[in-house]
């Protein structure tokens, strides 16, 4: 396993559920890619200045921060051509399979469901929720 190419904690190559694989599948934009990936990751890339729990609450801040970066974008209408495209997601990486499969954090769905509704300002907003949720329970 390469340090640059499927690392250890990307799920290495063949995880299906690896992040990028997820994402492109999901054809997410530069936003909720990110904001999935720190997700779908959180806390497993090892931080020599970090504890796990601390470095969870900083990848989950960075995913808060790329689903709010997204959120003014919609409101601002930059992304309303995105909603005209139909997404047709490869079979294994429906929502559920990949909530499954990639055993994310159950709390955190609404926000994954953002990342895979990505022009949605209801489901981004709702996102944001689980994040604050989900941060609030770390203290």
């Amino acid at each position: 396993m390469s340090r640059v190419n499927n690392p250890a904690h990307y799920g290495g190559a063949q995880n299906r559920y690896e992040a990028i694989k997820v994402i492109d599948a999901w054809r997410c934009n530069f936003n909720t890619g990110n904001s999935y990936k720190y997700m779908a990751r959180g806390g497993l890339k090892l931080s020599a200045d970090l504890d796990a729990q601390a470095k969870l609450r900083e990848d989950i801040e960075k995913a808060r921060w790329y689903l709010a970066h997204q959120l003014e974008r919609l409101h601002e209408g930059c992304l309303t051509a995105l909603t005209a495209q139909p997404i047709i997601v490869p079979i294994g990486y429906s929502f559920d399979e990949v909530m499954v499969g990639a055993r994310l954090n159950s709390k955190l769905a609404p926000a994954f469901l953002a990342c895979f509704n990505q022009c949605s300002a209801h489901k981004v907003e709702a996102g944001l929720d689980s994040i604050e949720t989900f941060l609030g329970g770390l203290l």
